[in-house]
């Protein structure tokens, strides 16, 4: 889907929280290239199956890539994660984007906006993630990413994410963050921008730094 700008084009859910509704799904073994350009994806309001935004089913070998777009305003119960982008499996890129103000609901650990759990890689560049929010009080919720794929995260912003043991970043994999700022982000006087452990490229500027 090629999109005029994201301020342009704009695809909303209307309908009540439920399983299915959310924006995009890249269905469980899809094995396709998916492309979303300059849109906005808003208004996602999903249950316990994650991903408001996008989701990425498991067991496929998908090719997702995000280029010009902004992930804002959507929703997902607790227990899956992912507000904003729910991936699973495959592949994801995500260049020139912002994703902000999603919101997880619920009391067990997720991400409002990106929850990334085995994948083959999940790379963002040059964009801003922020004003995303937890609502609950799960003992790993996280703001930003919250990813056990490897990951890269290159010349972006991550600030003023909200989260419950970690803010910013957790990872359990592999990350490798260079020319980045992942600071400022909700309370990080005691929680962590970044927690996981990570490989710094250099030319970053990291808040605080957990375990």
């Amino acid at each position: 889907i090629a999109g005029s700008g994201a301020e342009l084009l704009i695809v909303q859910n209307t309908a009540t929280n439920s399983a299915t509704s959310r924006i995009f799904l890249v269905p469980t073994g899809s094995a396709k290239t998916v492309q979303l350009r300059g849109l906005t994806i808003t208004g996602g309001n999903v249950d316990f199956s994650g991903g408001g935004g996008l989701s990425i089913g498991s067991g496929s070998n998908a090719i997702v890539s995000i280029t010009g777009c902004a992930i804002r305003g959507n929703s997902a119960l607790a227990g899956t994660g992912g507000a904003g982008i729910r991936q699973s499996s495959g592949t994801l890129t995500i260049v020139n984007s912002t994703i902000s103000n999603n919101a997880v609901l619920g009391t067990i650990g997720g991400s409002s906006g990106i929850y990334s759990t085995g994948g083959a890689s999940l790379a963002v560049i040059n964009s801003t993630i922020s004003g995303n929010t937890i609502n609950g009080p799960g003992s790993t919720m996280v703001g930003g990413i919250m990813t056990s794929t490897p990951t890269t995260v290159r010349n972006c912003t991550i600030t003023n994410n909200g989260g419950v043991g970690t803010t910013g970043v957790f990872a359990s994999n592999t990350l490798t963050i260079s020319n980045s700022i992942i600071a400022g982000n909700v309370n990080n006087t005691t929680v962590p921008d970044v927690s996981g452990g990570f490989t710094s490229n250099g030319a970053n500027l990291i808040g605080n730094v957990g375990t």
